[in-house]
């Protein structure tokens, strides 16, 4: 873990410590090359995922009123 790359990440809630990797995200049948950021302490029971390789790729729609996603590959 602690090979990554350390950032201290600041949110809403405070900060935390993480470690960067670069890792293979899969969706269905896509496959995204994307850093992801792992929590440093154990107790931490959340990571990250940023926007930068792989929310890019992908078109989402969201319709509240009838909850309803819509997930597709950006270039379908």
């Amino acid at each position: 873990m602690e090979s990554g790359q350390y950032q201290k990440i600041a949110t809403a809630a405070g900060y935390f410590e993480a470690y960067a990797h670069t890792v293979t995200l899969s969706c269905f049948d896509w496959k995204f090359e994307s850093v992801v950021f792992f929590a440093a302490r154990a107790d931490f029971s959340r990571d990250v995922v940023g926007r930068a390789g792989w929310l890019q790729h992908l078109r989402l729609g969201l319709v509240n009123h009838d909850s309803r996603l819509y997930l597709s590959h950006y270039d379908d």
